[in-house]
């Protein structure tokens, strides 16, 4: 049986997601973050990490809408 610390690693990112399609990658961080009870302080420089880490650089000032399906993805394998 796996252990607590890897169960709260793992995630889980359905077909059928759902994402405010007017938000930018680091405005949807945020908010899920703050959903999550983030620290408020540290939700914009993990936002930041999180869209470099899936290689999301490049379109950061885009609204989701704007993205490709795989694009889209990548942003919710980024949720916190």
């Amino acid at each position: 049986m796996p252990n607590r610390q890897a169960k709260r690693r793992l995630g889980y990112c359905p077909k059928a997601r759902y994402f405010l399609r007017l938000l930018t990658p680091g405005e949807f961080l945020d908010l899920v973050a703050a959903l999550f009870r983030r620290e408020t302080g540290r939700r914009r420089a993990r936002a930041d990490r999180l869209i470099e880490r899936v290689g999301l650089s490049s379109a950061r000032g885009r609204p989701l809408r704007k993205f490709s399906k795989a694009m889209l993805k990548r942003i919710g394998i980024a949720q916190p």
